[in-house]
């Protein structure tokens, strides 16, 4: 066997089991289960900006494979409140969580205040403020992006909290 064809062949065997290995982890985040764990920070500062506040939800992601782990690439979502979009936004940094723990990571949302206005008041006057994220969850693999939808909800980890396929 020539040296160019021993080349091209461990190239070959490198590339599929290293593809296997990145697929593998991408779709084994679909085995996780996420929740919004709470919200860490509210900052509304009227003299920058009398429109904006800022919340900072942390969102807690637990992955239950036993020896792969998961990664998640991007993450487009709409921030609901009581059912009704307030807010969209992105998570464009990469998430790592190995087998069997449990990775918490913080999402920033800047809110407008007029476009929330008349929801946030009724969550206000009926004391009910459930909100979710609504979204679809993007991973890369050497056979280009695919993705899946995603709801993370406030509750407990049980059904409450599902990775929609």
């Amino acid at each position: 066997m020539t040296n160019f064809k021993r080349l091209f062949l461990l190239s070959f065997v490198f590339l599929t089991f290293s593809g296997c290995a990145m697929i593998k982890s991408r779709l084994a985040m679909k085995d996780c289960k996420f929740r919004i764990a709470n919200i860490e920070a509210v900052e509304y500062n009227p003299l920058q900006d009398l429109d904006k506040v800022n919340v900072k939800l942390n969102i807690d992601c637990m992955n239950p494979n036993n020896a792969i782990e998961a990664v998640l690439d991007k993450l487009v979502f709409n921030l609901l409140l009581n059912g009704k979009n307030v807010a969209d936004g992105k998570i464009t940094d990469q998430l790592r969580v190995g087998p069997q723990k449990t990775v918490s990571f913080p999402v920033s949302i800047g809110l407008s205040l007029s476009k929330i206005g008349k929801t946030a008041l009724e969550a206000i006057q009926s004391n009910k403020a459930a909100y979710e994220l609504k979204g679809t969850a993007f991973f890369s693999t050497i056979l280009g992006e695919t993705s899946i939808p995603v709801t993370i909800t406030k509750g407990k980890w049980s059904g409450e909290y599902t990775v929609s396929n």
